[in-house]
């Protein structure tokens, strides 16, 4: 009796293989995180995913840096992005951006965002941590999923890269 159902798990996996959606392998990149808790913005390696995003407002890039950690699943669900461009600058720097954040409101107030709030006069808030990722030149590749690119330590240079943060997410 086992055969058959080794043979049926074995058939099942074999369909189900043949008629989903291919997925984008995970890859790692490097990420800037700006802490909740207002310590300084620093860069880390987070490995994409592709779970759970298949309905979320971010689902078009395919697979995005895994942020389950800092948000945990509430934060994960209702996560938000903005894409944003930044030029005029140098060339380590310039190139097409986005920016993760969670209105998530179990999640702690974001200090370094509610600063800038309160010095722009933004309307809405973060919650948790803020994510900015960069894409590659083309943004999308084989299979039309997300081009990453590690963010570079330049960024943290930028005159007021904080204060264009603050207004991407959330202004």
């Amino acid at each position: 009796m086992e055969a058959p159902t080794a043979f049926s798990n074995a058939l099942s996996s074999i369909i189900s293989a043949a008629y989903s959606e291919p997925r984008p392998s995970p890859v790692k990149v490097k990420v800037l995180r700006v802490p909740v808790d207002n310590t300084r913005p620093h860069r880390l390696e987070l490995e994409t995913t592709h779970a759970g995003i298949d309905c979320g407002p971010d689902s078009f890039l395919s697979h995005i840096p895994d942020f389950r950690k800092y948000w945990g699943s509430d934060g994960w669900q209702k996560r938000d992005l903005r894409r944003f461009r930044l030029s005029d600058r140098s060339a380590a720097v310039n190139g097409v951006y986005y920016c993760f954040w969670s209105p998530c409101r179990s999640l702690p107030r974001n200090a370094v965002h509610a600063r800038l709030r309160a010095k722009r006069g933004l309307d809405r808030e973060a919650w948790g941590d803020i994510f900015m990722v960069r894409m590659a030149g083309s943004e999308f590749g084989e299979g039309g999923w997300a081009k990453y690119e590690h963010i570079r330590e330049e960024l943290m240079k930028v005159p007021m890269f904080l204060e264009v943060l603050g207004n991407i997410a959330c202004g």
